[in-house]
């Protein structure tokens, strides 16, 4: 309720422009100082901050000293000068400064331009004193009594080099080197280190330098692999570098790989017709001729005009060229083409479905009853052919037909022999007939 009742009459006062009693403390009005530096005293209050006229306080960075301050550091750090609260020299020469504790420093005095207490230099290195808490004997070392040994400030020739915080010294009084024997490192990637011998600290020589000059690899260090490795650059990993790459002798070839996405293209690779440049050497499908392969499934070397590829630079597996005289009739048969010789003649015909013709009572059946031709040189000649029985005398098995020891070819006479048996015996009819062409 108190609070309530002095900023209503604080606020009272300022509407009013009125002086009001607050806490026995007389509050003048408002007074504006705009453009006045901060610091500068001012009517209606201590001094101008900020463009309106205020009150002092210790702590606001302003040195009144109508209030008794003597500074004013606007910070609560005590000892540093000037003290918080009361805003006092912390000391001012008259003054003496307490002692702080340490008994391997000087007597305590006032700095005169800071107001700071600072102690006294420094005992001799090495001179005695007795370690605090512990009351043990001890050396002064920077200030501070420490335990006698290591790191007392005096060197022991016999169990100690030199003594922290020397350069080179380290934390149990050794020289952290003398020689670079004593400067291993443990990571393969790093140079070895040597040692600064004047200031007996190890140098690191920075990471180790795995270039091996070669454009055409890629460069890396790792520790998993011991070390340096150097690694083609070659994606498609036919030997060859990609361009624009100037490979260094040794390494891969001097002459780059134009698509390093494609193992089949690459220089010195065999160029085919593809519409690609396969050897690298930038002509697309140079030297190289164009022909159409025909389909050879019986494998006689005469293709199928029906099936064929091309233009092509080589014919695929199952494909031949053609061959000039005519293309295959029956793809299924590899005695059935152009290349038949004349004098050659069958006494079954070839069954198109690709069956093996039988012959019953005189009638060729093939598979299902299917289609059968006689043209076996592919001519388009469906006429038959007689079986060849040369020197057939009716002696042996006194049945069948054919041509006596001469055979007349297609055109000619000659004696056709009729073999019968009967309950007479074996008879043999001869009689003049022309040799017919298919």
């Amino acid at each position: 309720m108190l609070i309530r009742t002095r900023s209503l009459l604080f606020l009272l006062a300022i509407a009013s422009g009125c002086s009001v009693v607050v806490d026995g403390r007389i509050l003048p009005k408002a007074v504006d100082c705009v453009g006045v530096d901060d610091g500068t005293p001012c009517v209606g209050g201590d001094y101008c901050f900020v463009d309106q006229c205020r009150f002092s306080f210790c702590g606001d960075s302003i040195v009144n000293a109508d209030r008794g301050e003597e500074c004013d550091d606007g910070n609560l750090t005590a000892g540093d000068g000037c003290e918080p609260q009361s805003c006092k020299f912390s000391c001012d020469g008259d003054t003496p400064c307490p002692d702080n504790g340490f008994v391997c420093d000087g007597p305590e005095s006032c700095n005169a331009s800071t107001h700071e207490c600072t102690s006294g230099p420094n005992a001799t290195a090495g001179a005695d004193c007795v370690v605090p808490v512990s009351s043990s004997a001890g050396d002064c070392n920077m200030g501070f009594c420490v335990p006698a040994g290591c790191g007392d400030g005096t060197i022991d020739p016999a169990t100690e080099e030199c003594e922290p915080p020397a350069m080179g010294c380290m934390i149990d009084c050794r020289w952290e080197c003398e020689s670079d024997a004593e400067c291993p490192t443990g990571d393969p990637c790093e140079n070895a280190r040597h040692c600064d011998v004047a200031g007996h600290s190890c140098i690191d020589d920075g990471p180790l330098n795995c270039d091996d000059g070669n454009d055409c690899t890629a460069d890396a260090c790792s520790a998993g692999l011991g070390g340096c490795s150097s690694t083609a650059i070659d994606t498609d990993g036919d030997g060859f570098s990609p361009r624009p790459l100037v490979c260094a002798l040794g390494g891969p070839t001097l002459d780059n790989d134009c698509d390093d996405a494609d193992p089949f293209q690459h220089p010195g690779a065999t160029e085919i017709l593809n519409g690609e440049d396969d050897d690298c050497n930038d002509v697309v499908d140079d030297g190289v001729t164009a022909i159409t392969c025909f389909r050879d499934r019986d494998r006689d070397e005469y293709g199928d005009i029906n099936d064929q590829v091309g233009p092509v630079d080589t014919c695929p597996a199952g494909y031949v060229q053609d061959r000039g005289n005519g293309f295959d009739c029956s793809d299924v048969h590899e005695n059935v083409n152009p290349g038949v010789a004349d004098s050659e003649w069958f006494d079954l015909p070839y069954c198109l479905d690709g069956s093996t013709p039988v012959s019953k009572e005189g009638i060729v059946v093939c598979q299902d009853d299917g289609p059968y031709s006689y043209d076996y040189d592919c001519n388009r000649d469906e006429t038959q052919e007689h079986v060849e029985l040369a020197g057939n005398t009716c002696a042996a098995t006194c049945s069948g037909e054919g041509w006596g020891d001469e055979i007349p070819r297609c055109g000619a006479t000659g004696s056709w022999t009729v073999c019968t048996f009967s309950h007479f015996g074996c008879f043999a009819t001869v009689a003049v007939q022309t040799q017919r062409c298919r």
